[in-house]
């Protein structure tokens, strides 16, 4: 299991970002597996991420997911940025 920390946090918030716009979880096509987590950490391990590129921030989970984002800070910026 992931210690927590800023990096953890962002991630996380790229998944909730994700579910708000999708309806579903990451990886909820693999919910019935019996090994359903660790499929899904060695998915995330191996950074293979759920296709966003159609969704409206898309951009934006892609960057948290990535850990291309430095804070929460610089996540409230660009969302503030964000046309709505």
């Amino acid at each position: 299991m992931p210690r927590v920390s800023r990096a953890t946090d962002i991630f996380a918030f790229g998944c909730v970002i994700y579910e708000l716009s999708t309806g579903r979880p990451p990886y909820y096509e693999l919910e019935a597996s019996n090994d359903r987590y660790k499929q899904v950490e060695e998915l995330y391990a191996t950074q293979q991420f759920p296709d966003v590129a159609n969704l409206p921030l898309g951009w934006l989970i892609q960057k948290c997911w990535n850990g291309n984002a430095s804070s929460m800070g610089e996540i409230i910026i660009e969302l503030d940025a964000f046309p709505t």
